[in-house]
């Protein structure tokens, strides 16, 4: 699962409690740009996502963990 914000692998799925959408961005990508630009508008939908109203969505996480095991198990296989 790769981040929208910077193409690279998500570390905590995120969303805010503002957006409709069931899609997440990286909660640590979209905390550092909006620490050099604050912004705090979402990168999906464009609704305005402050700190706050940010949740982790555990589910997505979840899905994510057991992604990168399967990856390494199936690489130590190889």
């Amino acid at each position: 699962m790769c981040v929208q914000l910077g193409k690279v692998r998500m570390k905590m799925p995120c969303r805010s409690v503002t957006c409709d959408h069931i899609q997440c961005f990286d909660a640590v990508t979209y905390l550092r740009m909006n620490e050099k630009k604050p912004t705090w508008f979402c990168p999906v939908c464009d609704r305005h996502a402050e700190y706050s109203k940010l949740i982790i969505d555990g589910f997505v996480a979840t899905l994510s963990r057991i992604f990168q095991l399967n990856m390494f198990l199936f690489q130590s296989l190889e």
